[in-house]
């Protein structure tokens, strides 16, 4: 994509900790991507948030990078569309 270019949608992470269950501590977090057919990046986020409808208060959730139209039109993602990657 170029930076001429605008986003179409974006790749959307959650990244879930894990509890400390040895003695090294943690092991390392869950993390799950879905993307989202949406242009603004917040609202992506905020969209993703709410489709997975269970989160932990600290879990991260950010946009790992954007997805062209013609990625989005591959996935065969509707406009405002959300699936698990």
């Amino acid at each position: 994509m170029t930076e001429s270019s605008k986003a179409a949608g974006w790749v959307v992470q959650f990244s879930f900790p894990q509890p400390v269950t040895n003695k090294f501590g943690a092991g390392p977090p869950k993390v799950e991507f879905y993307n989202v057919a949406i242009e603004a990046p917040a609202k992506a986020i905020d969209a993703a948030i709410a489709k997975r409808a269970s989160t932990q208060e600290d879990t991260e959730t950010f946009v790992v990078r954007p997805l062209s139209s013609k990625e989005v039109e591959f996935l065969k993602l509707g406009r405002d569309e959300i699936r698990a990657a």
